[in-house]
């Protein structure tokens, strides 16, 4: 496995370049915008409850099979999560100018390869990295290739494994290609586990992101956004609550916030994301 992959060094550059492009395309993504919603309307602050009450348990002097299995479960529970494939596709498609998208691999194009046995990657996972090489993030589409093993997923989720003191056995499931095309039903936890613990950092420093990103919103401001009628650019104000950050947009403005400075970029008189003369 490349060792040199840190997840939080890989991701920061992709939320500083959608940030630049498109500030408010940005906020919505980081905010997962899906509409109107009631209070524990959100399964991911959920995951992130659940997530730090394994890790606390993971990190505890444990047996080290149930280590394991908490791994691997904590792996398969955030690996299953929408928003940590959503937030980073919408990253992508904001820095080439697009907006962002509720369901953005649903406006991706399918992945046309027929998977060969043992394959490792998922359909999504095959879009994530298609789009991120697309827009010169080779390095975010290696992460995601790198950490995810559909195989032991299914197989975990199904039952259908055994665990022994050295490897992860795959009972009826599909195998896992390991190396030079041979497929293995019994996968050595020397090669499993790596990618377990970089898929579950992966999603954490995601988190950690969002997190950093919301909170640095410190007060309402005033941006330029793509949503009237005709898609054109208007005043959005970026709404605060002190003490967290970032909590959504309204427009037209407040009266007296101040807008966009003129000659800025997203300035009316100026120029869009994209460069284009407004």
């Amino acid at each position: 496995m490349d060792q040199t992959l840190q997840p939080q060094l890989i991701l920061n550059p992709l939320f500083e370049k959608a940030k630049t492009v498109d500030e408010f395309e940005f906020c919505c993504a980081i905010l997962r915008i899906r509409g109107i919603e009631g209070p524990y309307r959100d399964p991911f602050r959920e995951s992130y409850e659940l997530t730090q009450q394994l890790l606390g348990l993971i990190q505890a002097p444990i047996d080290g099979g149930l280590q394991i299995r908490l791994i691997l479960f904590l792996y398969c529970h955030l690996t299953e999560n929408d928003d940590i494939y959503n937030v980073v596709a919408n990253l992508l498609l904001i820095t080439t100018g697009k907006r962002c998208h509720i369901t953005p691999f649903a406006a991706l194009p399918k992945p046309s390869k027929k998977h060969p046995p043992g394959y490792r990657r998922s359909p999504r996972i095959d879009q994530q990295i298609t789009l991120a090489n697309d827009c010169g993030f080779q390095e975010v589409g290696s992460l995601f290739d790198e950490f995810f093993v559909r195989p032991v997923r299914n197989a975990f989720y199904h039952s259908d494994y055994i665990l022994s003191p050295d490897s992860f056995n795959i009972k009826r499931g599909e195998g896992v290609n390991i190396k030079n095309n041979i497929i293995e039903s019994s996968i050595p936890l020397e090669w499993l586990v790596p990618r377990l613990e970089l898929g579950i950092n992966a999603a954490l420093a995601l988190v950690e992101l969002l997190f950093e990103h919301i909170s640095s919103y410190r007060e309402d401001k005033v941006v330029r956004g793509r949503i009237a009628p005709n898609g054109s650019w208007v005043d959005v104000q970026l709404t605060t609550k002190p003490g967290y950050g970032l909590t959504g947009f309204k427009s037209p403005p407040d009266a007296g916030l101040r807008g966009v400075p003129a000659g800025l970029p997203n300035s009316p008189t100026t120029q869009d994301p994209q460069g284009n003369s407004k």
